[in-house]
């Protein structure tokens, strides 16, 4: 696991926060912790309460959806980099996938 400042530039360079300003990007990073997940653990489902944005450091993750009765399918893979959560932390709504 990378250590916060090496979790920080990969963060707030390769995903959409490196495409805001300086002020914006402290102001996420501040409120940021390091968390470690092992593989196959679901972060979130779909109507779950908000958890927060979650940017990806290393590996990858696979974003499900189910529509309907059938699935779940893998609708995207995030790689480090990528954040997750961040539609339902601006709208301040339950999650909108899993």
């Amino acid at each position: 696991m990378a250590d916060f400042n090496e979790a920080e530039v990969i963060v707030s360079q390769r995903g959409w926060l490196g495409q805001t300003l300086p002020w914006f990007q402290r102001l996420v990073l501040d409120r940021s912790q390091i968390q470690d997940f092992r593989a196959g653990t679901t972060i979130c489902r779909v109507g779950d309460p908000l958890t927060g944005m979650h940017g990806l450091v290393s590996g990858g993750l696979a974003l499900s959806i189910t529509p309907d009765t059938r699935g779940p399918h893998i609708a995207h893979i995030a790689l480090a980099g990528s954040w997750i959560g961040e539609g339902s932390a601006f709208t301040n709504e339950p999650c909108l996938s899993g």
